[in-house]
């Protein structure tokens, strides 16, 4: 638990991933395969992985 934006607000627990290493990737496919794009257009798919590909390539700079 730590103070989270404001220490006036509850302590809360912030999960960080500790590897983020192709995460945008691999959170799209996470989501594809639990369903929650059933019925989208290839062209969506096509968009949302070029997405995430860019994500995963940008750096902090």
């Amino acid at each position: 638990p730590c103070p989270f934006l404001n220490r006036n607000l509850p302590i809360v627990s912030i999960i960080r991933p500790t590897n983020t290493e192709g995460a945008a990737t691999g959170a799209l496919a996470f989501l594809t395969a639990m369903g929650l794009f059933i019925g989208q257009s290839q062209g969506f798919f096509n968009y949302m992985k070029q997405l995430a590909q860019d994500a995963d390539a940008a750096r902090r700079g």
